[in-house]
């Protein structure tokens, strides 16, 4: 598996190419495989990338 830094990279990647949905699953499924709860990924999202989200954007995420 890959380091966490080599993952913090790709996100960092999708970011900037502003693929939400892709930063989404690389949490959920990576960064807290089965144990995630949206508000986490989003405080990571949040914190790690500088990407704020509103909720109306956030809840879509859910789906």
């Amino acid at each position: 598996m890959a380091s966490k830094n080599t993952l913090l990279n790709d996100l960092k990647i999708i970011r900037k190419n502003k693929k939400k949905e892709e930063i989404k699953q690389a949490c959920l499924e990576v960064l807290f495989p089965q144990q995630a709860t949206i508000k986490e990924c989003r405080l990571v999202i949040e914190g790690r990338f500088n990407i704020k989200l509103s909720n109306k954007e956030f809840s879509k995420w859910r789906k």
